[in-house]
This record gives structure tokens, sequence and C-alpha cells, in this order.
């Protein structure tokens, strides 16, 4: 029986060497280990339906700007036709007290002077800028959120007087792998669009706090009447954590308020 104490002391005696000797090397999560997403395990977003329009509130800021692109476009070609009489109006203004070119009057016009709402007032433009929003995602923008994991070893207890209490230790340079379901992953300091996403799966490791984060990038909804479901997964092998992000849509309405629903800004 000694002899087994011993051996088994000894045992873990190497183990507990070589996780400490292993500090700046990526290792594996001990048995017992822990992690937990820091913060909500699900959030969820709701936006309005702009009836008018027939588009989500987050695509508001990415739909004025196709308007006044195809707008100033169709100004500028047809030499201040096809966009409404007032736009036709201002444009023929603009051109001879300003001097300016077909392109910087068109396109001062539809967005200075607002005349892109009435060029998208009709139902063949608004329907096109609409199509072209749900055609791929991220038409209507991003939003960008930092996600961090903590890993801790297995609950160890300790006397404190009378009481026992039970207490974890944050784990540097363990193991850690990203799933996403949907969405995207970038390193925190990356900017989404100069480098490329990372692999699905990604690996990463703890700092020095327990610590592995990441920038998980979510498209915009942008359909209404839609619900969707981003996942994320933190695995350790001996655990894992998940958290939920969640965009939903109304229905479109005939009452919708298109004053509020259009000053929503969040972006990615």
């Amino acid at each position: 029986m000694k002899r087994l104490l011993l051996i088994t002391t000894g045992v873990m005696a190497l183990t507990l060497m070589i996780y400490l000797t292993s500090c700046g090397k990526t290792v594996d999560a001990p048995v017992g280990s822990g992690i937990t997403i820091v913060g909500q395990s699900t959030e969820e977003w709701d936006y309005n339906c702009m009836a008018d329009w027939n588009i989500p509130a987050s695509c508001y800021d990415a739909f004025r700007t196709f308007c006044v692109g195809q707008c100033a476009l169709t100004l500028a070609q047809k030499n201040g036709a096809g966009a409404g009489p007032d736009a036709q109006a201002f444009y023929t203004d603009c051109i001879n007290t300003t001097g300016g070119t077909a392109e910087s009057c068109a396109s001062f016009v539809c967005d200075d002077y607002g005349q892109w709402q009435a060029f998208c007032g009709f139902s063949t433009n608004s329907g096109r800028a609409a199509d072209y929003l749900a055609s791929k995602e991220g038409r209507c923008g991003y939003m960008s959120l930092i996600v961090d994991a903590l890993v801790t070893g297995a609950a160890q207890s300790s006397s404190a007087g009378s009481t026992q209490q039970q207490t974890t230790e944050a784990l540097n340079d363990v193991r850690v792998r990203w799933i996403a379901q949907g969405g995207e992953m970038y390193e925190v300091g990356d900017v989404p669009g100069e480098v490329g996403p990372l692999a699905n799966p990604h690996y990463d490791q703890t700092d020095d706090r327990g610590l592995s984060e990441i920038k998980y990038r979510l498209p915009l909804p942008n359909l209404c009447s839609s619900t969707i479901d981003y996942i994320l997964t933190a695995d350790i092998g001996v655990a894992q954590a998940l958290v939920k992000f969640t965009f939903k849509v109304t229905e479109p309405t005939a009452t919708a308020d298109d004053d509020t629903t259009a000053d929503d800004d969040t972006t990615g």
C-alpha cells in the first residue's frame, strides 16, 4: 500500500512538473478543467420592418446609400431626367448656377436635397433596392462583437477557519478550439475587409488571465419577417461552452414608424 502511494504521488508530481514547465507552450486542458463564455450565454436584437420600403430597420443606411447612388446615376446619364420633376429642376439649377459636373450635381441633388426618397418611392426602384440588399449576406452591414472564453482548472477545496471553500485557478497556454455556426471569426485586432476571416474551426490559446478571445462578425438581417441564429462554441476537449446570438425582424405593418426605425445605426 505504501509503495502504491509513493508511485501515485510520483506520477502526480511528474504531471504537475510537466504542466508547469510547459509555460509558453500550448497544452491540452487537464481533466476537470472548465470553460465559460464571459457575459451572457444568449443575446437577442429585435428590428422593426420598415413597411414603406419593405426592409428591416437594420438595412436603412444601406438602402439609402443604394437609392442615392441609383438616383444620381439616373440623373447624370439622362441629363437631369428620370428621377422626378423636382430632382430634374434642382439638377438643372445646380448645373447652371454652380458649373458643377453632371456627376457632382446629380449626387448633390439626390443626397443633400433628399431626392433619393422620391426616386425610390417608385415601387420598381424600391423593389430593385430591396432585392439587391436581400441577395447577399452583409449588404446591410455587420455587427462585430468581442467574445471571451475563460478556462479554469478543477475546483479545489480549502479550509478557512471552520468552513470549506471551493477555489479555481485560471489556466494559461491552454488550447481552445472556436467553432462558428454562421458569421465570421477574426483576431481582435483585425480589420474585416482588410484581412480575411480566420479558419473555422479556429485554434487559439489562453493568455495569462486564462482568457481566449476573438472578434465575431455577424451580418445584419436583410429580410423582414426573419429570425437568424448564430452560435459560437469554445471547446477545450474536456469541456465546452457556447453563446447564441439572435436577430429578429418583425413582419411589415401598415403603421410602421419610419421616423424611429430610420435612425437605427447599429453596424459593425
